[in-house]
């Protein structure tokens, strides 16, 4: 498509307008989900057919053009955003969290259509998603870990218990961190005593000398 836009005799400011669209949607990285790949192709052989009458296409076919490749790029960054938590919602739903966890469900579910929502209206503006795309997978990994608890205790425990026992098993985790930092803390604060009694054996021992 490349070569084909660039050889072109009538290449102007749709071609190039074109390419960069078509360029964002790469940076994008188009390429890396397979089910968009194959549309890129196929709409790149679509333009491709068309390289050598860019400048004289008329509007509405070269905004078909464009919003594709815009469309190709958001929905890239919907996946590159939000791929981790659509797979552990999508998992949740085939292990029946509709009927074992519909609370943490719906929340999961709520989050990852509103952080689309605000993806696809700030495709280039990050700051614009970012707190929705975090609390999108937050909301997805609670999921996963009420669905966890329940899959442990039999199948049939209670979902508000469930998200009891999630609550606590990451109070207990975070403090595990924390004991663990203090623990560190602490090995290296002995360390550095221990360095420094040798420091002060060797003076003394320097001094009888």
């Amino acid at each position: 498509l490349i070569e084909a836009i660039a050889l072109s005799e009538n290449r102007g400011a749709n071609a190039e307008e074109l390419f960069i669209t078509r360029q964002m949607a790469l940076n994008a990285g188009v390429g890396q989900h397979p089910e968009l790949r194959e549309d890129l192709v196929e709409l790149d052989s679509e333009v491709s057919d068309k390289s050598d009458r860019l400048r004289n296409l008329d509007a509405e076919r070269l905004a078909n053009f464009q919003s594709r490749y815009l469309d190709l790029e958001r929905r890239s960054v919907i996946r590159n955003q939000l791929g981790t938590a659509q797979a552990m919602v999508n998992g949740a739903e085939k292990n029946n969290a509709k009927k074992r966890a519909p609370v943490s469900l719906k929340n999961a579910q709520l989050s990852l259509t509103n952080a689309e929502l605000m993806i696809s209206t700030n495709v280039r503006n990050p700051s614009g998603y970012r707190d929705a795309v975090s609390k999108a997978n937050k909301d997805a990994t609670q999921l996963t870990n009420v669905m966890t608890v329940i899959d442990r205790n039999g199948k049939n425990l209670d979902e508000s218990v469930a998200i009891k026992l999630v609550a606590q098993n990451r109070v207990i985790s975070g403090l595990s961190k924390e004991l663990g930092a203090v623990a560190l803390q602490s090995a290296a604060a002995q360390a550095a005593m221990k360095e420094k009694n040798q420091e002060l054996s060797s003076d003394v021992a320097a001094q009888k000398r």
